[in-house]
């Protein structure tokens, strides 16, 4: 029989309470019904994946949890580092992902960047869909849109922590590693670099450093002192770290200051 998966049942309310308390610097939880996946289980359809996407999820991101493992559907999945989607899959935006990319600095990439301790707003959180350890079903679309890595190949997660970073690895039966990610919390978030403008054809160019993958948001105000910086709109570093947008350009209105937010 399952439990009573509503948002105020005595889980919740003890979820809730327990991840208040928490003091420790890494957080996992771990669960039967995975709240996001398209193996043979379909967490659109499942009514208790649902359950746990809609209301247990936000709890867990609001209180700073790290890394989810879940089973149910026999599969491996795994997202890049989410915040904000409880919906059904075709609910899914890019604004969702916090940071984008493999999570993988193995091979040239870069690991998932968060801030430690607790927030006010989600900093992220990494799915993973466990279930293909001991039992496989190939017959599944494994086309999650939240999902990173989907991957109908038996197998097992390894994690290791050292410190402020968390590895871990998805390793087959054959040996083979399949999957790799890590999690950093850095004390001091990466700054951003300089900054450019270029004015050409009625736009302005603005550019930045950035960290790799991440998701910022671009505000502007008429003075660099006001407490009303109105925002823009969201933008994603690309690989190499850089950031750029375009605004147009008014040389005979106000003056206008711009910058962006992690």
């Amino acid at each position: 029989m399952t439990a009573d998966l509503s948002s105020n049942a005595p889980m919740a309310r003890w979820l809730r309470a327990d991840l208040a308390a928490n003091t420790n610097f890494w957080v996992i939880a771990y669960f039967h019904h995975s709240p996001y996946s398209r193996g043979h289980r379909n967490s659109d359809t499942d009514p208790n994946m649902r359950a746990m996407r809609e209301n247990i999820v936000p709890i867990l991101e609001a209180g700073g949890v790290d890394l989810v493992l879940g089973g149910h559907s026999h599969s491996y999945e795994r997202s890049p580092l989410l915040a904000g989607h409880y919906g059904p899959s075709d609910t899914f935006q890019s604004e969702m992902v916090l940071m984008s990319g493999n999570g993988s600095d193995r091979n040239g990439g870069h690991p998932y960047i968060k801030p430690p301790g607790k927030s006010s707003t989600p900093q992220g959180t990494v799915y993973a869909v466990v279930g293909s350890s001991g039992m496989l079903r190939a017959d599944a679309p494994l086309n999650h849109p939240a999902m990173q890595v989907s991957l109908a190949v038996l197998g097992s997660v390894i994690l290791e922590v050292q410190t402020n970073r968390l590895d871990a690895w998805f390793l087959r039966e054959t040996g083979e590693i399949a999957d790799h990610f890590a999690i950093v919390k850095a004390w001091q978030p990466p700054r951003l670099g300089p900054a450019t403008a270029e004015a050409a054809a009625g736009r302005l160019v603005l550019r930045a450093e950035a960290v790799p993958g991440r998701l910022y948001t671009w505000e502007t105000a008429q003075d660099l002192t006001s407490a009303r910086w109105l925002p823009g709109g969201k933008l994603r570093a690309n690989d190499a770290g850089r950031v750029e947008w375009e605004v147009p350009l008014a040389l005979d209105g106000p003056t206008r200051f711009f910058r962006l937010r992690q």
